[in-house]
């Protein structure tokens, strides 16, 4: 319809015409969708669907939800349960019959609830009734993140500890590696290289979280993009650091510099 209307605009443009005609030519059977539409304004509907499961992780992290049945109550008084009701097909549904959209919002929740426990934001009893919040969702929560982002910041930063130990090592014999990073409380002495290592592994975590990932890179900017990385320490690809190459030289696809995580 959107497009239908758009064409419609193109009809009669202002300062060029003083009337324009629009014909919209169908069969019969949609004559009276699309004459309704011409007139009559879109229904507007939910758009909480793909915010529902950091919602909720707010919810549980504040302790306002604590339990599938809290969780039913609240989805249940929300705009989308309402306009799942009046529009079933829209949003997954099967109908409009109160047990079919029981079966629909209870199969949302579940699906939040398990999507969040794999982020590790919640955690739950076997038959997942009661529901607690872990530091990584209250984290999400506090600072307004996707519930997947501090888990991706947590693995993140266990690869760059195990990459900078392991070059650590390369450099210093193992038992002064054991004594400095697990019993000194004194900052570690590193080597230039390895500094440098821990460094850009630790922004490479950053940046390949999901908060990142519909940032754009509009046309021709991934050109930008390597022009920069000529002038930048690390390559694209931080992981590769430990072949001991210069990370300017790495090798890699030029698709890389059209991702939102590059820029």
């Amino acid at each position: 319809m959107t497009d239908v209307l758009q064409m419609m605009g193109r009809a009669g443009r202002p300062q060029f015409d003083t009337k324009g005609v629009a014909l919209v030519m169908v069969e019969e059977g949609k004559k009276n969708f699309y004459k309704k539409f011409l007139y009559d304004p879109f229904p507007v509907e939910s758009c909480l669907a793909p915010r529902l499961t950091a919602t909720l992780n707010a919810e549980i992290a504040v302790g306002t939800v604590s339990s599938v049945e809290d969780c039913l109550g609240y989805l249940d008084w929300t705009f989308f349960a309402r306009r799942a009701r009046m529009n079933p097909s829209f949003y997954g549904a099967k109908s409009s019959d109160d047990g079919d959209i029981a079966d629909f919002l209870h199969k949302t929740v579940l699906d939040c609830i398990k999507e969040l426990k794999e982020d590790r934001c919640i955690v739950s009893d076997n038959d997942c009734i009661h529901l607690a919040p872990t530091h990584l969702g209250v984290a999400a929560s506090r600072y307004y993140l996707s519930p997947k982002t501090p888990h991706q910041m947590e693995k993140g930063c266990k690869e760059s500890r195990k990459l900078i130990k392991q070059m650590y090592s390369s450099f210093v014999p193992d038992h002064e590696v054991v004594d400095n990073i697990n019993r000194s409380m004194h900052p570690l002495a590193f080597p230039g290289q390895v500094e440098e290592i821990a460094v850009a592994s630790i922004l490479y975590a950053l940046s390949r979280t999901i908060e990142f990932a519909e940032l754009p890179v509009r046309h021709n900017e991934e050109h930008l993009n390597a022009d920069l990385n000529e002038s930048l320490p690390w390559g694209p690809k931080v992981p590769l650091v430990g072949d001991r190459r210069p990370l300017a030289v790495q090798e890699y696809d030029e698709d890389v510099m059209a991702e939102p995580f590059t820029k």
